[in-house]
């Protein structure tokens, strides 16, 4: 087992996921994460964390989706300098997963801090900064503040 297997396992899983094999495609993650911890490959273990979090949301297993980017984004924190974007990747990811269990306040917060870290690595007009903003006014027309919403969703 080596970097470049775990991290096939981690590509192939996507695949399989976005084919609806979802079985198989959670067992691909789970392979990456046991090899990629084997041979101390931090990364690719939070980037295998990550996907698996977001196919557990595709599957509503909320919980166990907030788990895994929870440990994606606490192993990013360890290897990555604080304004990565991929540490950004992780708070909007969270901020999924909190407003898909109605935890908007949190949820909120999560997008917040992933707004900071993508304007310093990326800045204003980045797809990744578009995307935390319409993040953003979703969780306030869930609130029923439909003006704050509207300005997230111009910007």
């Amino acid at each position: 087992d080596n970097k470049f297997t775990a991290k096939a396992y981690n590509e192939y899983g996507n695949w399989l996921e976005f084919a609806g094999k979802y079985r198989d495609a959670k067992e691909n993650f789970e392979r990456c994460i046991s090899i990629g911890t084997k041979i101390n490959e931090s990364e690719i273990v939070s980037d295998a964390y990550g996907n698996l979090g977001n196919f557990f949301l595709n599957q509503k297993q909320y919980s166990e989706a907030l788990c895994s980017q929870q440990k994606c984004l606490e192993m990013r924190k360890r290897f990555l300098e604080p304004d990565d974007g991929r540490i950004g990747t992780s708070y909007n990811d969270m901020a999924l997963v909190l407003s898909a269990v109605d935890q908007l306040d949190e949820a909120l917060q999560s997008y917040k801090i992933a707004m900071k870290i993508y304007k310093i690595a990326h800045g204003d007009d980045h797809p990744f900064t578009a995307t935390v903003y319409m993040g953003m006014g979703n969780i306030y027309y869930k609130k029923k503040i439909y003006g704050k919403s509207l300005k997230y969703y111009t910007l």
